[in-house]
C-alpha cells in the first residue's frame, strides 16, 4: 500500500523522537500568522532547555505578539492513513484519581465569585468563571460557566497529559511539553499536538476522567487553538489531573514554573497571578473570528491558594481591546475573586 506523502513524514518525525502515535498520525496544521515560518526542528538530543522565569524573558521593543496577528488560519491538515503501530486504548484511572473526592456537578454560587464575574459582564465583557475545592469536591460557577470559549493556549494541558497517561513524555518530548506549558511555546504544541492524537485529543481527555461537559474539538481539523471549553468542566479536569499520580507531579512543576512572557512576548502574568503570586497557570490568549464575531480571548487556569483551588477565568472582548483592556479585566475579575490574595467563593 502506497502512503500519502504527508503521513510518511509524520511516521518518520514519531521515529525520530523515539515516540508512538497515541492515536492517528496527522500532520502539524494549527493556525498561525500568515506569513510566519513553521516550527523549528530540533535534532535528536538537543532538547530545549528548562525554562524559568527571569527578567530576561520580558521581549525586546521590536518584539511582537504572533497571536495578535491571527487574520488568516491555517489551511486544513491533510489527514494521514492509520499508524502502522496500534493507538494507545482508553487507559484507566489511578486509583487515587478514582478515590478523589466526588464533583459537585451543579455548580452553586456563592457572593465572591458572583461579584468577580458581575464586575466583567456589567461592563460588556462575557465572561466563564468556576472555582473547585479539590479537597471537598465544591464547584462553584458563576456567569457563563457552563458556555463554551475558544481555548487557545490552554488545550497546551491536554496534550500533555495524554502524553503523559501514554507514557510519551520522555527525553526530547518531555523537554518541548515543559516549553508549552511554562512558556506557552506554539512551536511545542505544533510538534506534540498530532502524538496526543491531533483532534481527539479533547474528547479522549474528557472520555478518561468522565467530564461530560469538558468542551468540544475544534471547528477545523488541526487547528488546536480553537478547540472549545467550558470553566467548570476544565476545573473539574484540574482536580482529576490533581489526583493523578501519572500526570500531576510533572504538570505541576510545569504550571509553577510559567515565565512572565511567553514564547511569543505576550505577557502571561495577568489574572491569576495577580492575585495570587504563586499561583500554578495556564493561560490562554488568542483572536477568534470565523465562528464568532470578531473579538479577543483572554483565559487564566490553574491553582491557587497552595494548589487547594482550580480556577478558570474564559472571558471574550472587543477586537480593538486584545493587548490593554481585555487582559487588563481579566486581572480584575481574579482580583475580586480573591480580595488580598485569599479565595473566598
Amino acid at each position: 500500500m502506497t502512503l500519502p506523502l504527508g503521513a510518511c513524514a509524520a511516521a518518520l518525525s514519531l521515529l525520530l523522537l523515539g515516540m508512538e502515535p497515541v492515536g492517528d498520525v496527522r500532520t502539524d496544521s494549527q493556525r498561525r500568522p500568515a506569513g510566519s515560518a513553521p516550527p523549528t526542528t530540533r535534532a535528536l538530543g538537543q532538547p530545549f532547555a528548562t525554562p524559568t522565569p527571569s527578567a530576561t524573558d520580558r521581549p525586546t521593543a521590536s518584539a511582537t505578539s504572533s497571536k495578535a496577528t491571527k487574520a488568516a488560519k491555517a489551511a486544513k491538515a491533510a489527514k494521514a492513513s492509520k499508524a502502522a503501530t496500534p493507538s494507545r486504548s482508553r487507559t484507566p484511572e489511578s486509583a487515587r484519581a478514582e478515590a478523589a473526592p466526588p464533583i459537585s456537578r451543579v455548580p452553586v454560587d456563592g457572593p465572591g465569585i458572583q461579584a468577580a464575574a458581575d464586575y466583567a459582564t456589567s461592563r460588556g465583557y462575557r465572561v466563564g468563571l468556576a472555582v473547585l475545592d479539590t479537597r471537598t469536591g465544591k464547584l462553584w460557577g458563576a456567569s457563563e460557566h457552563a458556555s463554551l470559549f475558544a481555548s487557545e493556549s490552554v488545550v497546551k494541558v491536554f496534550i500533555a497529559t495524554r502524553l503523559l497517561l501514554a507514557g510519551q513524555l520522555t527525553g526530547s518530548a518531555a523537554d518541548t511539553a515543559f516549553r508549552m506549558i511554562a512558556r506557552s511555546d506554539d512551536g511545542a504544541a505544533d510538534a506534540l499536538y498530532g502524538y496526543a492524537g491531533g483532534d481527539d485529543v479533547l474528547p479522549w481527555i474528557a472520555a478518561h476522567y468522565g467530564i461530560a461537559n469538558l468542551g468540544t474539538p475544534p471547528i477545523r481539523d488541526g487547528w488546536w487553538s480553537n478547540t472549545h471549553i467550558s470553566a467548570a468542566g476544565l476545573v473539574q479536569f484540574y482536580a482529576k489531573v490533581k489526583a493523578d499520580p501519572v500526570v500531576w507531579p510533572w504538570l505541576s512543576k510545569a504550571m509553577h514554573a510559567a515565565t512572565g512572557y511567553g514564547s511569543d512576548g505576550t505577557y502571561q502574568f495577568f489574572g491569576l497571578k495577580q492575585a495570587d503570586p504563586n499561583a500554578a497557570i495556564k493561560q490562554g490568549w488568542g483572536q477568534d473570528d470565523d465562528d464568532w464575531s470578531a473579538s479577543s480571548d483572554f483565559n487564566s487556569t490553574g491553582f491557587v491558594n497552595g494548589d487547594r483551588y482550580a480556577v478558570a477565568i474564559l472571558l471574550k472582548g472587543p477586537s480593538w481591546q486584545y493587548r490593554t483592556g481585555v487582559p487588563a479585566m481579566v486581572s480584575s475579575v481574579a482580583r475580586r475573586l480573591m480580595p488580598g490574595g485569599v479565595l473566598r467563593p
